[in-house]
């Protein structure tokens, strides 16, 4: 921020003293006209003075208002990035209503123009990777627009293949009872998923959209619903992957006679720029 300058008052012009008139005699007498030319130069020193006074009046103001404008800029960054999502650069931003690159078409996946659905059929999981596209730390956000007859929904990122039909990724659900869950899954170990953090979502209504957000931060997760942090885990080493593709995944207890659908919409990414969250 540019500081103020100290400036000294500028000095006004400095005038020698009236050479001594030659001495004969009789002694010169300083006619009465010349009084008129001290008043002119006196006349014109107020005159600049004055002007000097209102440029300064004017360069002091200038700088003061770029002061609050840069505090002001200051201020509304620090907040922006301080506060959920953390960022104000978008790195990834998809409404998926309609087409949606590097989404999945076909079987359990589907365009819309509600959103990008995923349905349960035959299966009580099922998961919809964007593989085409890895991300590091940051922000994940993605709205589900109702849960509908599912038991549960959630986001997918860090997403990896790492050998024949074998993965790892983490999973942020939401489920109807209200309860989350943070979670990693690795398919060489095991395909149930590791529980990291749970428990149960303040206000939390089924019925409603809910924006569901994951915090990518170095080993830290923290997952958020509308903004609000709900959980937070340090990821051990074991279950650490700072890298891979985003998706979502629909889950029921139990297979049902009807299929099951939710409509997700809103999918963004942010660049990492703050301060990690504290529980």
């Amino acid at each position: 921020m540019a500081g103020m300058y100290n400036q000294q008052p500028y000095p006004g012009p400095q005038y020698q003293q009236p050479y001594p008139s030659p001495q004969f005699p009789p002694p010169y007498q300083q006619p009465k006209k010349n009084s008129g030319g001290k008043c002119l130069v006196l006349g014109l020193l107020a005159i600049i003075v004055i002007a000097g006074g209102i440029v300064g009046f004017f360069f002091i103001g200038n700088q003061m208002t770029v002061t609050r404008n840069k505090n002001a800029t200051a201020t509304t960054t620090a907040y922006n990035t301080t506060h959920y999502p953390f960022s104000t650069t978008l790195e990834y931003q998809d409404t998926l209503k309609g087409s949606s690159p590097g989404w999945p078409n076909q079987d359990n996946c589907r365009y819309s123009n509600l959103g990008y659905q995923a349905l349960l059929t035959d299966t009580t999981v099922y998961r919809c990777e964007n593989i085409h596209q890895k991300f590091l730390d940051g922000t994940y956000e993605v709205t589900i627009n109702d849960l509908g007859n599912v038991y549960g929904a959630g986001i997918i990122f860090h997403y990896n293949t790492v050998a024949s039909d074998k993965h790892i990724y983490y999973l942020a659900m939401v489920y109807k009872d209200g309860k989350y869950a943070l979670q990693a899954v690795d398919s060489r170990v095991s395909d149930q998923p590791y529980t990291m953090d749970s428990g149960s979502i303040p206000n939390f209504k089924a019925g409603v959209p809910i924006r569901l957000g994951v915090n990518v931060w170095e080993s830290t997760i923290s997952m958020f619903v509308d903004s609000t942090m709900i959980g937070q885990k340090i990821v051990d080493s074991q279950h650490n992957y700072p890298i891979g593709s985003i998706g979502v995944l629909i889950e029921n207890q139990a297979l049902l006679q009807s299929a099951s659908v939710v409509t997700y919409t809103d999918a963004k990414i942010w660049y990492l720029e703050g301060v990690p969250p504290i529980m």
